[in-house]
């Protein structure tokens, strides 16, 4: 497995993973999708991270670390 950060752009399998989980009756890939698509989270603040698990080439997974909102001096997991 491969751990890697996300740039600019979500990676080329989004749409293959972001079909799958809708499939699947998740929707924490389409929250994703759509706070990427219009701005409103897109992981660039300080500490934040949006980060891909790759497997054999294949996206396996996404998620991203965040500030939270709750303690400050924290971060939170979202979108595993």
């Amino acid at each position: 497995m491969r751990i890697s950060m996300v740039g600019d752009a979500l990676p080329e399998q989004f749409p293959i993973l972001r079909a799958e989980a809708k499939a699947e009756g998740f929707e924490h890939i389409e929250t994703l999708w759509t706070q990427w698509q219009d701005g409103s989270n897109r992981f660039t603040r300080p500490g934040e991270q949006l980060l891909i698990a790759e497997m054999d080439g294949a996206l396996a997974g996404v998620g991203g670390i965040t500030a939270d909102f709750v303690y400050p001096a924290g971060l939170r997991m979202r979108r595993f």
